[in-house]
């Protein structure tokens, strides 16, 4: 049987250019604990105007998910738009049913926030301690901050967040960005107010952070360097590597195509590719020994009748790259080929390997 195989790549490079935001004023409904910390917020410019009442009020995801935005902005002095540019990214509408916010999509795009499932964003949601924490640390992630080597929190009450919001809570312990509720908990299920988080943003302080392997104001890898430095292998390689997996199945949705399937060879071939490129120094379909994408499927036994390879290098976070792909027109056709039947990613040091094949009944 004829079998066709197409690979692609992607880099990016950065760019960069400032933006003075201006300071508001603020009313008197705030609790007393809070007034000064939202003073100073409204001051420094990142707290959108219709949040600047009924202080008191639940916050909803949509809400802290513009203030994320705005804190970015005030943090790294630059606006959003440039934030995304200089870190090669775009906004994409494909992968949210219930929002086209610009805001919202950026903070996607910056892997501040994946929606709530099912490809809903879910804005008018109230909003909890535990996802607080969880979209804190990854908005510090967005500007450069190392989120990852964080003690374990002194919390009684830990084991009864999310486990996705494990690593969130430690960092904003560790970080005194966020304080318990009182007698060492932390209540990850308690709703959080506006007021609590105009404080915490104002909390988090950009120049006592840790820098991650490269801050997101220098370049990230540029197109073709090969051999600059790379981070240390992560910890939760396996959990972005399952949702860029994710990503592209909404996408295939949203545009009326069938869900791949997840394969564990493929994923193994991803992972092995992507961890051979660090170590042998590259970034190419074809390996320095001559051996070629579609080879090492061949070599694999898996079958199929079809393969593709995108590869990506440097995006920080699945939504990253995912929307850069679905940016690249060639890479968007190999995402949404109406052929392919499964899929098999491979992360490493931020070098990420997508490898689809089309594989009918007949072959499985």
């Amino acid at each position: 049987m004829k079998r066709k195989i197409i690979s692609f790549t992607l880099t990016f490079c950065l760019t960069a250019v400032f933006l003075t935001l201006p300071a508001l004023g603020t009313d008197n409904t705030a609790s007393s604990w809070a007034r000064e910390g939202i003073t100073e917020a409204i001051t420094k410019g990142f707290v959108p105007p219709d949040i600047q009442d009924d202080y008191t009020a639940v916050i909803t995801r949509e809400e802290f998910c513009r203030m994320a935005v705005r804190w970015v902005e005030f943090a790294m002095d630059k606006s959003i738009d440039e934030v995304l540019s200089g870190q090669g990214l775009s906004r994409s509408s494909i992968f949210f049913t219930d929002t086209n916010d610009p805001d919202i999509l950026a903070a996607f795009a910056l892997g501040i926030t994946s929606g709530t499932g099912n490809g809903l964003f879910s804005p008018k949601n109230q909003f909890s301690r535990e996802q607080a924490a969880t979209m804190i640390m990854n908005t510090a992630r967005a500007i450069g901050a190392d989120t990852e080597n964080v003690p374990v929190s002194d919390f009684t009450d830990l084991a009864t967040a999310a486990a996705w919001a494990y690593q969130g809570i430690n960092f904003v312990r560790a970080h005194s960005i966020m304080a318990g509720t009182g007698n060492y908990n932390f209540s990850p299920k308690a709703l959080y107010t506006r007021e609590q988080s105009i404080v915490t943003f104002n909390n988090i302080k950009p120049e006592n952070l840790p820098k991650a392997w490269k801050s997101a104001s220098e370049p990230v890898p540029p197109s073709g360097g090969i051999g600059d430095p790379l981070p240390p292998s992560l910890p939760y390689a396996s959990a972005f590597e399952r949702e860029v997996f994710d990503l592209v199945n909404i996408a295939r949705i949203n545009y009326g195509l069938n869900a791949l399937e997840w394969h564990d060879g493929l994923a193994a071939l991803a992972k092995a590719h992507s961890v051979d490129m660090v170590q042998r120094g590259y970034f190419s379909h074809i390996c320095p020994d001559g051996t070629r994408a579609g080879n090492r499927v061949i070599n694999s036994g898996i079958k199929f009748t079809e393969a593709f390879e995108n590869l990506a290098r440097g995006y920080r976070t699945p939504q990253a790259a995912v929307t850069a792909w679905m940016n690249s027109p060639a890479h968007r056709a190999t995402i949404l080929d109406e052929k392919i039947t499964h899929l098999g990613v491979g992360f490493h040091e931020y070098l990420w390997t997508q490898k689809f094949i089309a594989q009918p009944s007949d072959l499985q």
